[in-house]
């Protein structure tokens, strides 16, 4: 299996897992599903950033 189909494998089973959880979230801040927000938290395991503000930073840059 090539790395990017790995890649795209492994996000599938990280948003299919995420689309289980339970959302109890209420109010207008709903904009994003939980399964991105799961993501985006993995994101920051996985791409190198020093600390979560640089991360944070970088995706804002980007």
């Amino acid at each position: 299996m090539t790395p990017s189909k790995l890649l795209r494998d492994v996000l599938r089973r990280i948003r299919s897992a995420a689309g289980a959880f339970e959302d109890n979230r209420q109010g207008p801040n709903l904009r994003y599903t939980l399964a991105d927000a799961v993501l985006s938290a993995c994101a920051c395991f996985f791409l190198p950033s020093p600390s979560f503000p640089a991360f944070q930073r970088r995706m804002q840059d980007d």
